[in-house]
């Protein structure tokens, strides 16, 4: 049975016969996964506010991704700011969400995957060759007291994924995917909409809604190996 879940609790919380791990977070940190690896980057995970996190990226070599509001070039944790990443090129990248949850899902020794809406269809077509249960983490967001916040763009993505796996589904799963199946057509619209993407509009991130809103326009597969996500090699 393919199951959802919410947040780091949620993690905690997998069934022991899960074979495989989706790592959901559409704004912004899988979207940024997407969007890196697409174009031949790669994308190490690190835990979120943690002051070894510039000792690690001087250890790898490669940039550590600044903070969004941080005028001028670089790479963070904006989509758009992905797209200027070269073949190659590896960032280390925290984030509250999509980060932690990945580092914590790789210690249950299970695989684990990231997926958005850009590359839902994909993922599942590679899930459903490979695992038969997976377990799906809508990674939700946070209030400024550390306390977790529902995110339609999380749900919706989680959706996503599911509608594209076979298989039988948790009635948590049928929810988000019956969700999505809803709103297809208009994922652009509910992100804008949504409190995470109104959040970043106001911050003047209307772009990085825009990028993380588009549906299956990327085959590309993220698969945390070792220390990083890698697009998948069949």
């Amino acid at each position: 049975m393919h199951t959802l879940h919410c947040a780091l609790t949620g993690l905690q919380s997998i069934p022991s016969y899960t074979d495989a791990i989706v790592i959901i977070d559409v704004l912004s940190f899988t979207s940024c996964v997407e969007i890196a690896l697409t174009n031949g980057g790669k994308v190490y995970p690190y835990r979120w506010k943690d002051a070894s996190a510039e000792i690690y990226a001087q250890q790898k070599g490669i940039p550590l991704a600044r903070k969004r509001e941080v005028s001028g070039n670089g790479f963070s944790l904006s989509p758009s700011s992905m797209t200027n990443i070269q073949s190659g090129q590896g960032i280390v990248l925290p984030s509250p969400n999509g980060s932690t949850l990945t580092v914590e899902a790789a210690n249950t020794g299970k695989p684990v995957y990231a997926a958005c809406l850009r590359n839902a269809e994909a993922v599942a077509g590679h899930l459903n060759q490979y695992y038969k249960e997976v377990a799906v983490i809508a990674g939700m967001e946070q209030w400024p007291n550390g306390q977790t916040r529902f995110a339609l763009e999380d749900w919706l993505g989680a959706g996503a994924v599911l509608n594209g796996l076979i298989g039988e589904k948790s009635p948590n799963a049928r929810a988000a995917m019956a969700s999505f199946q809803a709103v297809e057509s208009r994922l652009k619209q509910e992100l804008l909409a949504c409190f995470s993407g109104k959040e970043l509009i106001e911050r003047g991130y209307e772009e990085d809604v825009l990028l993380a809103s588009v549906w299956n326009v990327s085959q590309t597969i993220p698969q945390y190996s070792g220390d990083s996500y890698q697009s998948f090699e069949s």
